[in-house]
């Protein structure tokens, strides 16, 4: 590690604990810039398989995009025999913003007095400024996956939810977690990780809750890492669009099985009690399309009571997977997955129930979505082509942040360099749309 990262000692905190690694910040002693300098086992019997930091320092070191998380450097901590990745520190991830009740393509007056408005609120219509902010980091993150799937050794990160998209205050996305990424690389590469990968003996225990590829659930050795990010990337997008509800931290979870279990239709869903409601330990939360509070198996019948019941028609690969047999699931169709995402902009219409997509391609993002969430892995929508989706160019552009690199690469007829709407930037917008909870 260079001179020139060495930390104040006394700036030294520990901002975030995971299940296998610690997320610290501290300021850099020189130019006093906060760094974020994440730390995990570099031994295997302290590691929890498959969660690879030496992997994913090497995927880091080696990535090169604006949409990518930058590498500052990493060491071996000898006394605690633990590797420091140190990237920059971003306070403010997609989550946040998703979970925000401003953060939707309508006004909602009822609950105005149960949020804290942004410092700066655009006199532009609430669905105008959604759609166009929401556009804007769903392309960057298109961009990001883009680049991955189609560098010269392709990396599927396995890992795409919007707890792993940071966004920095000009809104440029920063993709992070890359410890259980998959990259077919040389064996001499891969022997150097903590958990080596083979063709054949692939980890399936990957991605999180309800950004899991159905694939995943019924035991694969072996499956198209790069299809099971297009599904992730999917459900990350119709997270953009699901209900965000008001609850009490300390509420009994388990008392709405039977709501929680069905798509939620309306785009605020505040509890009945609201008058009781202590707002000092309440918060929003926006709510995935696919539910897992119940395991795998919760998951899997989630999915389907939204895509429908795999057959030989929906899903012709499906009884090939090892656990496809163990459990029997009641046959249900496919819902249009319209009604699933009611915080959709009033003018995108309903598209059916059919599984599939119509075969005219609709500038909407529910197209979008639904042609990533197919369950044929093969048919799932690349993502180069998610980068030419007509959403992409049907009304208001997506925004580029005005330090995102490629506002300045003429020669990429993928993008559309426009960096302001209404003459103002995409932090301007972003600023709008952030909110915290009245406390």
């Amino acid at each position: 590690m260079s001179e020139s990262l060495e930390i104040d000692p006394s700036s030294l905190e520990e901002f975030e604990e995971g299940a296998t690694s610690i997320i610290c910040r501290a300021r850099l002693a020189q130019s006093g810039t906060v760094v974020a300098i994440k730390k995990a086992s570099g031994i295997r019997k302290w590691s929890r398989e498959p969660h690879d930091i030496v992997k994913e320092i090497r995927i880091i070191a080696e990535s090169h995009h604006c949409n990518i998380i930058s590498f500052l450097g990493s060491r071996f901590n000898t006394s605690s025999s633990a590797w420091e990745l140190w990237m920059p520190f971003i306070p403010l991830a997609l989550h946040d913003l998703l979970d925000s009740p401003l953060f939707t393509p309508r006004e909602c007056s009822e609950i105005s007095h149960l949020v804290i408005q942004s410092r700066t609120r655009a006199n532009e219509p609430q669905e105008q400024i959604f759609t166009v902010l929401a556009k804007s980091i769903i392309h960057q993150i298109v961009l990001a996956v883009n680049y991955l799937h189609t560098l010269h050794q392709p990396i599927a990160h396995r890992d795409v939810k919007p707890h792993n998209i940071l966004l920095t205050l000009t809104g440029r996305v920063q993709l992070i977690d890359f410890g259980i990424a998959w990259q077919d690389v040389p064996i001499a590469v891969s022997s150097k990780d903590l958990w080596p990968e083979e063709n054949s003996k692939m980890y399936c225990d990957v991605a999180t809750g309800p950004f899991r590829a159905p694939e995943l659930l019924f035991g694969p050795s072996s499956y198209d890492a790069f299809a099971t990010d297009l599904w992730s990337l999917g459900a990350s997008i119709a997270n953009f669009f699901t209900a965000i509800q008001l609850f009490e931290i300390l509420e009994d979870d388990n008392d709405t099985d039977e709501e929680e279990q069905q798509p939620l239709k309306n785009g605020f869903v505040i509890p009945n009690n609201l008058s009781e409601l202590s707002l000092r330990s309440a918060r929003w939360t926006r709510k995935s399309l696919f539910n897992s509070e119940r395991g795998e198996i919760g998951l899997v019948w989630s999915i389907f009571s939204i895509r429908g019941t795999p057959n030989s028609e929906l899903w012709p690969g499906f009884e090939d997977l090892p656990h496809a047999k163990k459990v029997e699931f009641r046959v249900v169709p496919s819902i249009d997955l319209r009604e699933a995402l009611p915080n959709m902009p009033d003018d995108v219409l309903a598209v059916g129930s059919d599984h599939y997509p119509p075969q005219q391609v609709h500038p909407t993002p529910l197209d979008l979505a639904q042609r990533l969430l197919v369950y044929p892995p093969e048919q799932r929508l690349k993502a180069i082509d998610a980068l030419r989706h007509p959403w992409f160019k049907h009304g208001a552009p997506p925004l580029l942040p005005i330090d995102h690199t490629d506002v300045k690469n003429a020669n990429d007829e993928l993008l559309r360099r426009a960096t302001t709407w209404r003459s103002r930037d995409l932090g301007f917008w972003l600023s709008c749309m952030t909110t915290a909870t009245k406390r």
